[in-house]
């Protein structure tokens, strides 16, 4: 039970963040997402099971409070959480380069997935990826991956037998 409300206090902190502070913030276009690190980070935990469902609901969450097409970030986040809970069976998690590598592939398959939905079913110019700003968010997002991973181990104690 008290791992639950931890990981309920890390999830709406994240939200707050990504909502207020980093929705004004941008690098050439592109915008960091402590909510896309902190999915990477649970599914990354062997323990923790459906994933995909954090993912989505965190997502819908975001599409909700953004303003946004509805189901843009939940459909993103559900497919970031369900790949991740997948690449755990066969890495070692508890290794920060592995963590930052998921983190870094999660953020350009995040917003790929997200700007070719918004081409696709909203408008096609939506599809426009300012290249040198994914690539420097995509390796922040990778910290805050590692960050969140150092904090949930350590919040949790969960011991890793890998």
């Amino acid at each position: 039970m008290l791992k639950s409300l931890k990981i309920a206090l890390l999830v709406i902190l994240s939200f707050l963040f990504q909502v207020t502070l980093f929705a004004r913030l941008s690098i050439l276009g592109s915008r960091f997402d402590p909510l896309l690190s902190l999915v990477i980070a649970i599914a990354l935990l062997r323990e923790i099971k459906h994933t995909e469902l954090i993912g989505f609901v965190l997502g819908l969450s975001y599409d909700i409070f953004s303003g946004g097409p509805l189901g843009t970030y939940s459909l993103a986040m559900t497919i970031a959480g369900y790949v991740v809970r997948i690449l755990r069976d066969r890495l070692y998690t508890n290794n920060p380069i592995t963590q930052g590598f998921c983190g870094f592939t999660a953020t350009i398959g995040v917003r790929f997935i997200t700007s070719l939905y918004l081409a696709l079913f909203i408008n096609p110019r939506f599809f426009s990826i300012s290249f040198f700003g994914l690539i420097l968010v995509a390796i922040i997002n990778s910290l805050f991956v590692i960050v969140f991973s150092w904090i949930l181990r350590s919040l949790i104690l969960i011991k890793i037998s890998d």
